[in-house]
């Protein structure tokens, strides 16, 4: 994560690639791991996302927690089809905006309204070339118009934050969907936040940026960041498992039979399966940072009652 912030001014303005003007504002603060608890504590109820760095390896990785809740604008796809949402009266100024300035080609944009841009991807068929395929025209070209309207070199921490599902593999690659999906099940579930804390626990040093913006006659100043609730139910939960007794371990024999026999490498068998927890998604996660402290770590809000909650020694994706 990026440690620069503890050292930027307290007040800064400038503009995006795509325009939009933004003023950042900077709240230094010390000793306050409070701050960072009330933060994960609201994400029972709120939209939001923190990430986690609970180790320090020197040259490798350092204590650094980023988060924030309350985001403004939220992006949701689900295969070809996407919505951009404000959740406040202050996302009512990034729709005005990215309602002018997205440019991409293959995005359809089918409904406008002051809080909503909503519409499909024209996907493109899958080049023959393999590195090439993730440039195809999918979702992802509408992510990377986003990236490209709300970058700066003014700005690293502004950004889009969520979830990426295992199922973008099919926007990438000509395959086969086999097991049906739930109508609730996101693809991609993106925030741009207008307020970030982050928190250097080595230190104790913390920072809060506050981000306002303007857009033609629209501007954020002065109006609130709350947003709806998106609470986390406490309801009776049965445990289920999409494999029957006995079945994930004869998957497992076939697995090593095959291997004997030279036609595998390597192989993934997966079973799905739940148990219910009586603790909130913010209390496992930070239990989690207290008895298995890891580089990366997260709690995620998504709304519509989906939680992630996540500590991994491992780094999956780095983009330089």
């Amino acid at each position: 994560m990026n440690r620069t912030v503890f050292s930027l001014p307290d007040h800064s303005e400038y503009r995006t690639r795509g325009g939009l003007s933004v003023t950042r504002s900077v709240e230094h603060f010390s000793g306050g791991a409070s701050r960072l608890d009330d933060l994960i504590e609201l994400l029972d109820r709120r939209r939001g996302v923190v990430l986690s760095s609970g180790t320090t390896v020197p040259g490798r990785y350092e204590s650094f927690d980023l988060g924030f809740a309350d985001p403004p604008l939220q992006l949701q796809t689900t295969g070809a089809n996407f919505s951009l949402s404000a959740l406040n009266a202050r996302g009512e100024v990034l729709i005005a905006f990215l309602g002018d300035v997205l440019r991409e080609p293959c995005v359809v944009i089918t409904e406008r309204s002051a809080g909503r841009l909503a519409g499909h991807v024209l996907c493109g068929e899958a080049p023959v070339d393999e590195d090439e395929r993730t440039r195809r025209a999918s979702v992802m070209s509408l992510v990377r118009d986003l990236v490209a309207a709300f970058g700066a070199s003014d700005d690293s921490m502004l950004g889009l934050f969520g979830a990426f599902a295992y199922d973008l593999v099919f926007q990438i690659e000509d395959l086969v969907q086999k097991r049906a999906r739930e109508s609730d099940q996101r693809d991609i579930v993106l925030f741009v936040p207008d307020r970030l804390l982050a928190y250097d626990r080595a230190t104790a040093q913390g920072v809060v940026l506050s981000y306002d913006f303007a857009w033609n006659d629209k501007s954020s100043k002065g109006l609130s960041r709350d947003t709806s609730e998106s609470v986390y139910a406490r309801t009776p939960r049965q445990g289920f498992a999409d494999h029957a007794p006995g079945e994930y371990q004869a998957t497992v024999e076939t697995a090593r039979a095959a291997f004997a026999r030279g036609d595998l490498f390597e192989a993934v068998p997966g079973q799905l399966f739940g148990e219910p927890c009586e603790r909130s998604p913010a209390e496992v996660f930070q239990r989690l940072c207290r008895i298995n402290p890891s580089p990366y770590g997260a709690l995620m809000n998504l709304g519509e009652g989906e939680f992630l909650v996540a500590a991994s020694p491992e780094m999956f994706v780095r983009s330089d």
